[in-house]
């Protein structure tokens, strides 16, 4: 899901700033990646240098990964519309008692990692997180 604002980058500071410092996640709120270099066509200011704004963004998404599990995704292309559903979906699919959702769990035998988990079921550097999650994914086909 989108964040609404651009108002945090990584470090806090501008975008800019923290691809050219290499600035990872420094724990003061979520981080904001600008994937918009991986798009068709690409998303990036006239001349830039697309090779290397990906292999920024691929460092960014990296770090927040790794350093904070989480992440907003900005300059994504998606219709502002649908992130306003998605997000009501969400909030009425967590807002659901505990055994209705537990229905759409990912089952302990699956390798496809993909419906809901508890509190807890997830894991960031060897620690539960304490959030439920819905992992969805929608597969295409290789090019």
């Amino acid at each position: 899901l989108a964040a609404p604002s651009r108002k945090r980058a990584l470090s806090g500071s501008s975008e800019q700033g923290n691809r050219e410092a290499g600035a990872g996640w420094r724990g003061d709120g979520l981080p904001v990646i600008d994937i918009g270099p991986f798009l068709r066509p690409p998303r990036v200011p006239e001349g830039a240098d697309l090779d290397a704004a990906k292999r920024a963004t691929a460092r960014e998404l990296e770090v927040a990964c790794t350093e904070c599990g989480f992440f907003y995704v900005h300059n994504h292309g998606a219709d502002a519309a649908l992130c306003t559903e998605a997000h009501e979906m969400a909030k009425r699919f967590f807002a659901l008692p505990e055994s209705a959702k537990l229905r759409a769990g990912i089952a302990a035998d699956s390798d496809v990692g993909r419906g809901y988990q508890p509190v807890g079921k997830n894991v960031t550097q060897g620690k539960p997180d304490m959030h439920e999650a819905l992992d969805l994914m929608v597969e295409h086909e290789k090019e």
